[in-house]
């Protein structure tokens, strides 16, 4: 039985948790089974106007917010809306489309369509509340829609209501939470997007007896691993590299014809290369 426990409330609508993306990654690959890392599925908001009125924010107010903090402390490049209304509507559809990728193809299915809808919404700026577009992301990411859209209401609902329980008190969606199995002791790191800051909290729990693996950096393996594209701090975090070691790999695959470097709005991104 694993040890410690690593605890994130995941939106795939949802900045803070698209920051956390290489450093859950990275820590999976260097303790294995014996840390436990739990990815739940929560909502920042149900309806895109009462998010603005639970946190007293107007909608002018509510994007300055997200450019100056929270964009800041991610990292991670992402699209900002120019208003909230282009925000989508709720993030109750993506994070069902969530619960029902896990309940078809297990937790690394439910991962792979989250960071999927992350990237299609806060890089690609889609709308990720329009069924529309949720189908053709699943599809993409090779994922069975037809399957997962025979997937009860009330098995969704069970699955995100286990998620609540799972994931327990003091989860959120800007911190992890490194904590005993038993849940006795634990401690929330607040925007812990350092990837060694929360190994030090896993060393310290586990009263540093873990075995810990060397991560090499397989930008190549990591891409088709995750399924959507990369950036370079990504990779960075991922592999714990400098920014001309990271550049260096990436220039060097895309060389080799296995990346394919893509330019958007908010900065460049790798992607594994098709014979398309």
């Amino acid at each position: 039985m694993p040890k410690v426990e690593v605890v994130h409330a995941q939106s795939p609508l949802c900045q803070w948790s698209w920051g956390y993306e290489p450093v859950i990654n990275r820590l999976e690959r260097i303790y294995g089974k014996q840390v436990e890392f739990t990815v739940t599925q929560a909502f920042p908001y149900m309806e895109r106007a009462k998010w603005l009125e639970d946190y007293e924010m107007n909608a002018t107010e509510a994007i300055e917010w997200v450019k100056a903090d929270v964009a800041p402390r991610v990292g991670l490049p992402m699209t900002i809306p120019t208003s909230w209304d282009d925000m989508p509507a709720s993030t109750y559809p993506a994070g069902a489309a969530v619960a029902a990728a896990r309940i078809v193809h297990g937790e690394k299915g439910g991962r792979k369509l989250a960071r999927a809808l992350m990237f299609a919404n806060l890089v690609e700026g889609r709308d990720t509340a329009d069924p529309g577009v949720i189908e053709s992301v699943v599809r993409a990411a090779g994922l069975d829609h037809d399957s997962m859209i025979k997937a009860s209401a009330d098995d969704i609902d069970k699955t995100l209501s286990d998620d609540m329980h799972r994931a327990g008190h003091g989860a959120n969606f800007f911190s992890l939470i490194v904590r005993e199995p038993s849940g006795e002791t634990s401690v929330s790191l607040a925007y812990a997007y350092d990837p060694a800051r929360v190994e030090h909290a896993i060393d310290y729990m586990s009263g540093g007896k873990l075995k810990k693996a060397k991560v090499k950096p397989d930008v190549m393996g990591y891409a088709e691993e995750v399924g959507s594209p990369i950036a370079l701090l990504e990779v960075r975090k991922m592999f714990a590299l400098d920014a001309a070691r990271a550049k260096a790999i990436l220039s060097a695959a895309v060389k080799r014809g296995e990346l394919v470097r893509t330019r958007y709005a908010c900065g460049d991104f790798w992607s594994v290369a098709t014979d398309e």
